[in-house]
């Protein structure tokens, strides 16, 4: 299993280009698509929350370089919006990604204002809020643009499984968040959520602290298993199989 989870990890590392706004993951290298037979984090996120998408109007709120949202459309969405800060990955995206269907706009997370009310089916926000000085308005401009019974599939690292410090290691990380911080600040505005846990125990002393207390306390989220059904949602798990480090949340509006 240690060895599983270490090639994964060097899978994963090996696709993540920097860019003039932050770090990028761009998958398969040759096609830049998600390669079905290669887990990685980034792409198992997007094969994960493609179960929520047929026929769906999807809004990304950081699509990087585009392959998630290229892949929501050939799983069926019947649209993808993807936004992203860094004018260098919607660059690629759009040389890359023109599928019927796809669109791309620049902007930030943080402000998610050129969306009315309503009108999403489902939002994606894959390892963005770590990112962001405000993740709270993230979040609340999330529910905002959502429809009533609408989905939103969001993922980030879990802080357990960073070095100890006050401030995060990455350097393109803003702030991480803890199981509690993130329930916290999901449960804001969502009543229905399930937040699954990543699968590898943090190698620092800190980390493993803090998750035994947890454990002790009952706060932990979802083990991982094939199919979880919890709260109304019956959710296909298999693809987070490959989730080692981030906390992956579904909420309902």
């Amino acid at each position: 299993m240690k060895a599983e989870i270490i090639r994964r990890v060097k899978n994963f590392l090996s696709g993540i280009i920097s860019s003039e706004k932050g770090e990028r993951f761009i998958p398969g290298h040759a096609t830049g698509r998600i390669d079905e037979t290669a887990p990685s984090d980034f792409g198992g996120f997007y094969r994960f929350a493609a179960q929520f998408v047929k026929g769906a109007a999807i809004l990304d709120t950081g699509c990087g370089c585009g392959y998630g949202i290229e892949y929501l459309v050939r799983s069926g969405a019947a649209s993808c919006t993807g936004i992203d800060i860094s004018q260098k990955a919607l660059r690629y995206a759009r040389g890359k990604f023109k599928e019927a269907g796809l669109s791309y706009l620049s902007g930030s997370a943080e402000d998610l204002s050129l969306f009315e009310d309503g009108k999403f089916d489902v939002v994606i926000s894959i390892e963005v809020i770590e990112h962001l000085r405000d993740p709270q308005k993230h979040v609340a401009d999330i529910f905002r643009v959502m429809k009533k019974g609408s989905i939103l599939v969001l993922s980030t690292p879990n802080k357990e499984t960073s070095p100890p410090g006050a401030v995060p290691a990455n350097r393109f990380h803003v702030g991480e968040f803890n199981y509690d911080e993130l329930k916290e600040l999901l449960g804001r505005y969502f009543e229905t959520m399930v937040i699954f846990e990543n699968l590898l125990v943090s190698p620092f002393e800190e980390g493993q602290k803090h998750r035994a207390e947890r454990m002790a306390k009952g706060e932990m989220g979802q083990a991982w298993a094939p199919r979880v059904k919890t709260d109304g949602l019956d959710i296909d798990c298999r693809y987070l199989y490959s989730n080692t480090h981030s906390f992956v949340a579904v909420c309902r509006r």
